[in-house]
């Protein structure tokens, strides 16, 4: 694929690995890429960084409203970076209260459902 003509959309674009995707896209010349995060306001910085290119859209991957809304604005991608997740911390008793199904909200459920809606 050529990323100098891909339209991309990275999950969990707001810290970590998913804002390194996104600088990477930036820096490989992807003309357009949108930027996902529960919330939309911790990724201002990488769409100053990218003068107009990065494009922010509010998206928990666990609410199916926000992932129709997400495959509603960026009807046109054509590569998904499926990089959103979640790791509870705690010991093997931490499982009752509820951060294993949380975990498994996001880091399964919800990746699948955002490769369904943008399939």
């Amino acid at each position: 694929m050529n990323l100098e003509t891909a339209t991309v959309l990275v999950t969990g674009a707001n810290r970590g690995v998913g804002r390194a995707y996104v600088e990477a896209l930036l820096e490989a010349g992807t003309p357009k890429i949108y930027a996902a995060a529960r919330n939309p306001g911790q990724l201002e910085a990488l769409v100053a960084q990218g003068s107009g290119r990065v494009v922010p859209v509010q998206l928990d991957v666990t609410n199916p409203d926000q992932i129709a809304e997400a495959a509603r604005i960026a009807h046109d991608v054509t590569l998904l970076i499926n990089n959103a997740g979640q790791l509870s911390f705690g010991g093997p008793l931490g499982t009752a209260n509820g951060a294993l199904s949380r975990d498994m909200a996001v880091n399964y459920d919800g990746l699948a459902a955002i490769t369904d809606a943008f399939a």
